[in-house]
């Protein structure tokens, strides 16, 4: 009877049909040139080759179903599509698996086509090939300027407002289009990433910095939504302008398109940082940018790659460190910040490139002991309180008010004081792991000098101020600091029946400093 039942049991599951595996095909183009009055772009042809990349290494996009044209024409384009259709048809006239196709194209656009050389591919022509492929699900991704009005015309819209959801054995069907700016915005690349923005943000996506389920899935849900922030984020404040990616789809069904699944590349890097930052993954000669992705402060970040060497940059608050690291076959490379070291970017780089970091917003407030500006005075006791920005480039602009009080002493009596000061502050030294940082300042001001009571003198007076000093910043929590400096400089003031007077300053301060950086 066990046997008769356990018989029963192989046959059923024999008998099971087993879960179709997806077909993926995909065409990848990049073409530089455009129209005669195009200046040629640097980059899209790069794009094309880092999507094919990343689509072969972790998609399980096949190499023999992908194809990858580099300055093609369009009619060797729409050749490639032509094949990809009739292979679809006879495979789907077979009965075979549901299918994926992915048209990813970077170079330039007009308002009604893509151009490729001398050649163009209409906007309608290329949507219409879309909408009646034979594919089960067809997703296109076009990175070019003004390539929305592929989809503004038949109510695509703006933004990430969206899920694009369909199961990865696609029981649904339909399409989705994604366009890297509206019909009215240029689509930018940069010398910095090596590439143009939204590419080098959907590609990072695909590398596993979209997962943010963690479940080792990249879907186009979360790839677009990734892409999208940080193209606009990136490029609200360029000379060209913000650029807002946008989407149109049509699709039936449950569930996700996966689109990459990084762990199954099994080679990679797994990196753990102390503090959040930027990781930048470079090719070996650092003419390539694979990938950028979120460290998080103390999580275990996986990158997919395939085997080879890499530059690695960390780029955390206003710190730039760097490495090298080998991948190795079917093998997880281990790398922690400890293995970096400081590296400082050359100004042709730090520009706005990649290796910039963001300016630090810093207030400090504190407490503050100076002379009295009359000979043979005590000291005033008060406060200073400041907001400066330090840029990249260590220089921290500030605006300073200070006040001070002082009891009865001399010709003074209820002594007080209130300023007001611009100036500056160098980093010029950092120390003990970069945590202590000295600085130089230079700042001038004017300042109201007062006594409670006096009659035979004015009560109030005018006072110009200048200083230079030094001192030395050092954490104390996340974004909590301290500050002490101290220094020298002089005040010019008037007193009745003498004219002004010359005094020197001398002061020191004790802060406490909240910081911030935002990019």
């Amino acid at each position: 009877m066990k046997r008769f039942a356990l018989a029963l049991l192989v046959l059923a599951v024999l008998a099971t049909p087993a879960r179709a595996e997806v077909q993926r095909y995909a065409i990848i183009i990049g073409n530089n040139i455009g129209s005669k009055r195009r200046t040629p772009l640097r980059f899209a042809e790069s794009d094309a080759k880092k999507m094919f990349a990343v689509l072969t290494a972790a998609g399980h996009f096949s190499q023999r179903d992908t194809v990858l044209h580099l300055g093609a024409s369009a009619n060797e384009v729409w050749q490639s599509l032509q094949r990809t259709e009739r292979t679809l048809e006879r495979r789907a006239a077979k009965g075979a698996a549901r299918s994926l196709l992915l048209i990813y194209y970077s170079g330039h656009a007009s308002r009604t086509a893509l151009e490729l050389g001398a050649s163009t591919l209409p906007f309608a022509k290329l949507r219409a090939f879309i909408k009646r492929c034979k594919a089960t699900v067809r997703v296109a991704v076009i990175d070019a300027c003004q390539s929305g009005q592929l989809v503004a015309s038949k109510g695509g819209t703006p933004g990430p407002g969206y899920r694009i959801s369909l199961a990865d054995h696609m029981s649904s069907k339909g399409y989705a289009i994604i366009t890297s700016s509206t019909e009215s915005e240029l689509s930018q690349e940069s010398a910095a990433v090596r590439g143009s923005t939204f590419t080098h943000h959907f590609v990072s996506a695909l590398r596993g910095a979209a997962d943010d389920s963690g479940d080792d899935k990249v879907t186009l849900d979360e790839a677009y939504r990734y892409a999208y922030s940080r193209t606009v984020a990136h490029t609200a404040a360029q000379l060209g302008g913000g650029q807002h990616p946008m989407y149109d789809f049509k699709l039936s069904g449950r569930g996700d398109i996966v689109l990459t699944q990084p762990k199954t590349l099994r080679s990679g890097l797994r990196f753990r940082a102390r503090r959040g930052g930027r990781l930048l993954v470079l090719s070996k000669d650092r003419e390539r940018v694979i990938g950028e992705f979120a460290a998080r402060s103390g999580a275990a970040l996986r990158v997919a790659l395939r085997p080879g060497d890499y530059w690695v940059y960390l780029v955390a608050r206003r710190n730039v460190l760097r490495g090298k690291v080998s991948v190795r076959a079917d093998q997880l490379q281990d790398l922690g910040e400890a293995a970096l070291s400081r590296f400082t970017p050359r100004t042709s780089v730090a520009k706005g490139g990649l290796f910039a970091p963001a300016p630090m917003h810093r207030v400090s407030g504190g407490f503050l002991v100076r002379r009295m500006p009359l000979d043979g005075a005590v000291l005033a006791f008060g406060g200073a309180l400041s907001y400066g920005i330090e840029f990249p480039n260590d220089l921290q602009p500030a605006i300073t008010i200070t006040a001070a009080t002082a009891p009865d002493a001399g010709l003074s009596e209820g002594y007080f004081e209130v300023g007001a000061h611009l100036g500056a502050s160098y980093t010029w030294l950092r120390a003990w792991r970069q945590r202590l940082a000295f600085y130089v300042e230079l700042r001038a001001g004017y300042e109201l000098l007062g006594q409670a009571k006096r009659d035979d003198q004015a009560r109030y007076t005018s006072s110009f101020s200048y200083f230079g000093g030094a001192g030395v910043r050092f954490p104390i929590a996340s974004r909590l600091g301290a500050q002490i400096g101290g220094g020298a400089g002089g005040r010019l003031f008037e007193l009745r029946g003498q004219g002004w007077q010359h005094r020197l300053d001398l002061q020191a301060v004790a802060s406490l400093l909240w910081q911030w950086s935002f990019r």
